[in-house]
C-alpha cells in the first residue's frame, strides 16, 4: 500500500522538462543543444492554431475532391460523347452524296424592281414566281408528287442501318416531309433570283434522280401557274365582253322605246332641223314684211297685191307659231321636242357611246387573252443541270466531331460555372 501511495505522489508531482542532447557533426568538443518541450501554460494557444489549420486542411481536401469530380464530369460529358460521335460518323453513318442544280424562272412580264434610289446601292428584283417555286419544293405537295413515281422511303436507309441520319420504314407523310426538308436545300439569290437546289442522298444515282425529279416538278408547277393565270384572264375578259354586250343591248332597246314614244328617230337632230326651219321662216317673214311695207306706200290697202302679201304673212306666222310650240312647249303628243326629251335623248346617246367603247375594249381584251393563252409567258430556264457526285460530301467525321465537342464543351462549361457558383454561396 505504501508503495502505491508513493507511486501516485510521484505521478501527481510536476515533472521537470526533458532535455535531449544532440551531437554536433564534429566529433571533437561536441556541443549539446537542449530542446525543451513547451510548458503546460502554452497548450491553449497551440489549440487555437491547430483548429484553423485543420479547417484549411479539410477545405483543401474538399477542393481536391471537387476537382476530381469536375474532371470526371468533363470526361463523361465532353470526352466520351465526342469519341462516340467521331466513331459513329467514321464507321457507322452512311455516306451522303450531293447533287446540285440551278435554274431561274422567267416570264413575259418585267418583274418589279425594289431598291434604293441612292447612287451606288443596287436594285433587287422581286420575282414572285421564284419564291413560289422555292416554297413548293419544300412543301408536302412536292413530296406527294415525287412519291407517285419514286419510292422515297426505299431510297433512304432505315433506322437500324443509320439511327441518326436514317428514315423509319413506317414513317408517316409528315415525318417524310420533315426528313425531305433536311435532305433538300433551296436558296433563292436576292439579286438574280436564281434558284439553287441541293439534294442529298445515300448514293450518287439517287441524288441525281431526286434532283431531276425536283426540276421536273418545278417546271410542271410553273406551267400550271402560267396556264391558270392566262385562263383566268381569258375568262375574265370573256365575262366582261358578255356584260358589255348585255349593257349595249339594253341601251339599244331603251333608245328604241324612246324613239317610239317621241315619234322621231333622233330627237336632237329633229330639234336641230326644226330650229333651222324656224330661222329660215323668220328670215322669209322679215323679207316679206319689208316687201309689204314697200308696196303699201304705192298701192291702196284693197289692192290684190297687198292682200296676197298679207295672206302670205299670216300663213308664215302660223308656221312659225307651230314650230315654236313644238320646240318650246311640252305637249304630250308624238313628234313634240322639248327640253326634257332633248336631255333624255342626250343621256341615252352618251350612255350608248360609253357602252360601245366598253364593248370595243372588252373585245380587244379577249383577243389579247387568247393570244397569250397560245404562248408560254412564264417558263423555267435551267442553266446548270443536276450533277452526278463523284465522292461523298456528308458526313465529315473530323469537322462534325469538332462541332459536337465544341457544343458539349460549351454546355459543360456553363453547367460547371453554375455549380461552382451554387457551392460558393452555400458555404
Amino acid at each position: 500500500m505504501a508503495s502505491e501511495e508513493k507511486t501516485r505522489t510521484k505521478q501527481a508531482e510536476p515533472q521537470a522538462p526533458r532535455v535531449e542532447t544532440t551531437a554536433a557533426p564534429t566529433g571533437k568538443n561536441a556541443l549539446t543543444v537542449a530542446k525543451a518541450s513547451p510548458p503546460a501554460t502554452r497548450s491553449a494557444g497551440s489549440v487555437a492554431i491547430r483548429e484553423p489549420l485543420a479547417r484549411a486542411r479539410d477545405r483543401l481536401a474538399t477542393m481536391a475532391g471537387g476537382s476530381s469530380g469536375l474532371a470526371w464530369s468533363f470526361v463523361l460529358i465532353v470526352v466520351l460523347p465526342a469519341i462516340f460521335a467521331g466513331l459513329y460518323l467514321a464507321f457507322i453513318a452512311k455516306s451522303q452524296y450531293v447533287s446540285e442544280a440551278r435554274f431561274v424562272v422567267r416570264g413575259a412580264v418585267e418583274p418589279m424592281r425594289v431598291g434604293s434610289t441612292v447612287p451606288g446601292v443596287p436594285f433587287s428584283v422581286d420575282n414572285q414566281e421564284s419564291h413560289v417555286v422555292a416554297a413548293y419544293v419544300r412543301s408536302r405537295a412536292m413530296v406527294e408528287a415525287i412519291t407517285k413515281t419514286i419510292d422515297l422511303r426505299a431510297m433512304y436507309p432505315g433506322l437500324l442501318r443509320d439511327p441518326v441520319f436514317g428514315l423509319a420504314e413506317d414513317s408517316t407523310i409528315d415525318q417524310l416531309v420533315a426528313f425531305w426538308n433536311k435532305q433538300v436545300t433551296v436558296v433563292v439569290e436576292p439579286i438574280s433570283s436564281v434558284i439553287r437546289v441541293t439534294v442529298r442522298a445515300f448514293t450518287p444515282e439517287d441524288a441525281l434522280t431526286l434532283s431531276q425529279a425536283v426540276l421536273r416538278e418545278s417546271e410542271r408547277i410553273v406551267n400550271e401557274i402560267s396556264v391558270s393565270g392566262r385562263t383566268d384572264r381569258l375568262q375574265q375578259a370573256t365575262a366582261e365582253l358578255r356584260n358589255a354586250e348585255a349593257e349595249l343591248r339594253g341601251l339599244r332597246a331603251e333608245v328604241e322605246r324612246f324613239r317610239d314614244q317621241q315619234g322621231t328617230i333622233d330627237p336632237t337632230q329633229s330639234a336641230k332641223d326644226r330650229f333651222e326651219g324656224l330661222t329660215k321662216l323668220r328670215d322669209e317673214r322679215a323679207t316679206l314684211n319689208t316687201e309689204l311695207l314697200a308696196v303699201s306706200n304705192r298701192l291702196s290697202a284693197d289692192s290684190p297685191v297687198i292682200r296676197v302679201l298679207k295672206e302670205r304673212l299670216r300663213s308664215m306666222d302660223d308656221k312659225i307659231a307651230a314650230l315654236e310650240a313644238a320646240l318650246l312647249d311640252t305637249p304630250n303628243r308624238p313628234g313634240a321636242v322639248n327640253q326634257a326629251s332633248l336631255a333624255a335623248a342626250a343621256d341615252l346617246e352618251a350612255r350608248r357611246k360609253l357602252a360601245t367603247e366598253r364593248l370595243e375594249r372588252a373585245e380587244l381584251d379577249v383577243q389579247n387573252a387568247r393570244l397569250e393563252l397560245t404562248r408560254q409567258s412564264v417558263y423555267v430556264l435551267v442553266f446548270m443541270q443536276p450533277t452526278l457526285a463523284q465522292e461523298y460530301s456528308y458526313p465529315m467525321p473530323f469537322a462534325h466531331t469538332a462541332i459536337v465537342a465544341a457544343v458539349l464543351l460549351m454546355g459543360w462549361s456553363i453547367c460547371a460555372l453554375y455549380v461552382r457558383g451554387i457551392r460558393a454561396r452555400t458555404r
